[in-house]
């Protein structure tokens, strides 16, 4: 799977690097169809003056990278976030939950604070 996704990162890079020099129409075509065989492109008309009107597709459009991306999230689970790495001074979601812990009261002195305005 790595191998055909770095084959079409490959012709993608070469695809947009040739398009102003010109390449032959055999290689463009050979290229056009590789990329829509993976799924990474689709036509969306019919040929014209203009050429044929191909759509590119996201990584979340393409079923095989969709695959990849699900074998790889379950092969290498998210890394637990320890608690003194959580940002509490500069995140303001994460403020409010101090505040709401310690129920808007200073923790030193025991004023109350005054309630966050709304963003």
């Amino acid at each position: 799977m790595k191998q055909r996704l770095d084959k079409i990162r490959q012709l993608l890079s070469e695809l947009e690097g040739e398009v102003e020099t010109g390449t032959p129409v055999a290689w463009d075509r050979e290229t056009l169809a590789a990329l829509e065989a993976f799924g990474a492109i689709r036509k969306e008309g019919d040929p014209n003056r203009d050429g044929t009107p191909y759509r590119v597709l996201i990584p979340d459009e393409i079923e095989a990278c969709r695959k990849f991306r699900s074998e790889r999230t379950a092969a290498q689970p998210k890394p637990e976030i320890a608690p003194a790495d959580i940002d509490f001074y500069n995140v303001r979601g994460n403020r409010i939950k101090v505040y709401e812990r310690d129920s808007y009261k200073c923790r030193y002195c025991q004023k109350n604070l005054p309630a966050l305005p709304p963003r």
